[in-house]
């Protein structure tokens, strides 16, 4: 079984490209694509409101 690995592998957050800049995981629920591989972090609706 073949494996294609490549140095240019697209970064994605919430769909936008994410190459050479950083980015805050600030939103409640957020989606971070590595070519094929995709995390999706969603913080609990506590973590947003004051009390937290």
């Amino acid at each position: 079984m073949g494996c294609s690995r490549s140095s240019l592998a697209q970064l994605t957050v919430n769909g936008d490209a994410a190459a050479q800049r950083p980015y805050h995981l600030n939103q409640r629920i957020m989606n971070i694509q590595l070519d094929k591989l995709e995390y999706r972090f969603q913080w609990t609706e506590f973590a947003g409101k004051d009390d937290f």
